[in-house]
């Protein structure tokens, strides 16, 4: 049941309920409208039972409508559900009126909406009854802005649609019969307003008669009275016998059509995995990929050259290595006995201008050792680079070497000018 806010759905749900309960044909109701405070008719199924409303709108700061929305999305992941304790009763069931919220472009226009509509129209014979509001589309305008929202419905859900004219207690809807069966009568309504709302009524109307008023379904019915109740039940009949005939053919047309679409492209799928196996055969796999039936020969061949040249290929690389190593140990000597040296001779800190900072690191550690092997230590002296250059007021005032023995000094300007460094200037 889909409509305007205000058209009387609820009251509908109200007055459809009573008379199935009274002539026994055992009705199943559903509420989808979280925000309905009093729907003063017994429930199957009730969201407000599964959702709070208040406290969806309170947690996640939302205002009604977003809470209405987000309140049919945690109900929708449940459908599953309710489709199950349905089909456990369908033998004791005749009709499932399902209420929809006020707010009518949440339901239709929501994938939520959309996704418990398929459910149940996949499931159970269904069909779409939009209530109108009859007084509020007295007016030419109005009356035509409803029946648009109802053929974009009808169309966006592809099922057996029936327009209910409520509320004809108040105002006769025998007009709007007219306005849908005759195009015409519609047209002169609107001679008297000259209004480009009126001009763009008036094509739209014969537009809908083409697509929309042809196959409609429509009856007069009061929610308060219960007038039109027969009637009402007579179209529920028609719609059903639509169903069978036309929307469930096409609905299993639908269902093979995409069976088939997943067929090839799973065809598709593994015949492109064939050629890359093919395309594949003879290149070397990881051996979780070998295949026990493989026994091609000319792939093995393949292979073993392959794997001869990955050999050939490693061996050189470790080759150049133990080269590198052998250049490096020969280059420094001592480096191991440089690391067992005390910790004040292993730090050396001196201005930038400097020498031991013009040469490469892997010559500082020679440069140390040799130093040292020609200077003796004392325990009552700093040892080399034991003096702290850092505490100097400014550069120009350090000394050129921070070491306290002269051939420390004149040893590392040498190599350095051998290397062809040249110490950094300020």
């Amino acid at each position: 049941v889909i409509g305007m806010a205000g058209s009387g759905k609820t009251t509908l749900m109200r007055q459809v309920t009573d008379h199935m309960v009274a002539n026994d044909m055992r009705p199943y109701i559903m509420n989808l409208d979280p925000a309905v405070l009093d729907a003063d008719y017994e429930m199957n199924i009730d969201i407000r039972d599964t959702v709070k409303y208040k406290q969806v709108m309170k947690q996640y700061n939302l205002g009604p409508n977003g809470a209405i929305m987000t309140s049919l999305n945690l109900f929708a992941t449940r459908i599953d559900q309710v489709i199950g304790f349905i089909e456990k009763k369908q033998e004791d069931i005749e009709y499932v009126f399902i209420d929809t919220p006020g707010q009518i472009e949440i339901f239709t226009w929501s994938a939520s909406g959309q996704f418990i509509t398929e459910a149940f129209s996949s499931t159970f014979p269904t069909c779409i009854l939009y209530v109108v509001d009859t007084v509020r589309s007295t007016a030419p305008t109005t009356f035509m802005a409803n029946m648009s929202y109802a053929c974009s419905i009808m169309y966006k859900t592809q099922l057996p649609f029936l327009l209910v004219f409520n509320k004809t207690d108040i105002v006769s809807g025998e007009f709007a019969l007219e306005w849908v069966q005759d195009s015409c009568s519609f047209a002169e309504a609107l001679q008297s307003d000259s209004s480009y709302s009126a001009s763009l009524s008036r094509s739209m109307s014969l537009m809908l008669e083409e697509l929309f008023y042809k196959t409609l379904q429509a009856v007069l019915f009061s929610a308060t009275t219960g007038l039109g109740l027969p009637e009402l039940f007579a179209a529920i009949g028609k719609c059903r016998v639509e169903y069978d005939t036309v929307f469930l053919p096409e609905m299993m047309k639908r269902r093979e059509q995409v069976q088939k679409e997943e067929e090839e492209k799973k065809r598709a799928n593994r015949d492109r995995l064939d050629a890359d196996l093919a395309l594949d055969k003879g290149r070397r796999v990881p051996q979780d990929e070998y295949h026990e039936d493989s026994d091609d020969d000319e792939g093995d061949e393949v292979d073993e050259d392959e794997r001869e040249e990955f050999e050939e290929f490693m061996r050189e690389i470790k080759a150049r290595k133990e080269q590198n190593i052998k250049a490096e140990r020969e280059e420094v000597p001592n480096r191991a006995a440089v690391s067992g040296m005390r910790a004040p001779c292993c730090q050396v800190v001196g201005p930038l201008h400097s020498p031991l900072v013009a040469l490469p690191r892997d010559l500082r550690f020679n440069v140390f050792v040799s130093v040292l092997s020609k200077t003796p230590q004392d325990a009552s002296k700093p040892c080399l680079g034991a003096n702290p250059p850092l505490q100097h007021p400014t550069l120009s005032e350090a000394p050129a070497w921070p070491c306290s023995t002269p051939t420390a000094s004149a040893a590392l300007g040498k190599m350095a000018s051998e290397r062809g460094h040249r110490p950094f200037q300020r």
